[in-house]
């Protein structure tokens, strides 16, 4: 669609410049992996604070020990660059309940015993809930708790439904 197709549907209405380019870019870029040089992208510092880059893709221009380019491919391959801005609040949400959750996690099970129990988290689809399981000697990529008690402990700190919607990533 062009702009002047959209004015004629929505009317004159007003943008922030600092959205002008998350609007027209959201039309072309479907991935992070289609970013070019220009192209505006997030990122979650290590605090929590999101800021908005440019790609860049010369590695004319040097930033410490590697180039600005190496800066841009790495933050993408640790998950760290995102499209939009709401993306990447949505990560600093995920983050701070995943690091929750580890806070309460089973320090050194014992994964060869037939009876430690070691507790983990599901979302039941057809319930619409939290479910709690058990296992003792297999383990998948799961936060594991040492009791119902401390798994109930770790979702009340956070929250049923801010587990819900950014660990499991349920809307």
């Amino acid at each position: 669609m062009k702009l002047s197709e959209i004015i004629k549907i929505y009317g004159d209405i007003n943008i922030a410049n600092n959205k002008i380019d998350t609007i027209l870019k959201l039309k072309t870029i479907d991935s992070i992996y289609q970013l070019k040089n220009g192209d505006s992208y997030y990122i979650v510092e290590t605090n929590g604070d999101i800021h908005c880059s440019k790609w860049r893709s010369s590695d004319d221009d040097e930033w410490g020990d590697y180039s600005i380019e190496e800066f841009d491919i790495k933050s993408r391959l640790q998950g760290n660059v995102f499209l939009t801005l709401e993306e990447a609040e949505f990560e600093v949400e995920k983050r701070k309940v995943i690091t929750t959750l580890k806070k309460y996690e089973f320090k050194n099970p014992d994964w060869k015993s037939h009876t430690q129990q070691k507790y983990y988290i599901e979302y039941n689809y057809i319930n619409d809930n939290i479910a709690y399981n058990c296992c003792y000697r297999t383990k998948s990529n799961d936060i594991y708790f040492e009791s119902k008690e401390v798994l109930n402990k770790a979702i009340k700190e956070i929250g049923e439904e801010n587990v819900i919607k950014y660990y499991f990533e349920v809307k």
